[in-house]
């Protein structure tokens, strides 16, 4: 992922935490997104 390498080097804390978010925030969208097709597939 794009974003975890200057994650790792970020040597600014308010900029690692505002990475961390970003990162959580995308995982979080990806797995409702599975769990959205996942439903559609099991409730057809």
């Amino acid at each position: 992922m794009l974003v975890s390498k200057p994650c790792s080097e970020a040597t600014n804390i308010v900029y690692f935490i505002y990475c961390m978010l970003f990162l959580a925030v995308g995982a979080k969208a990806e797995f409702s997104e599975f769990l959205f097709a996942a439903g559609n597939f099991f409730l057809r």
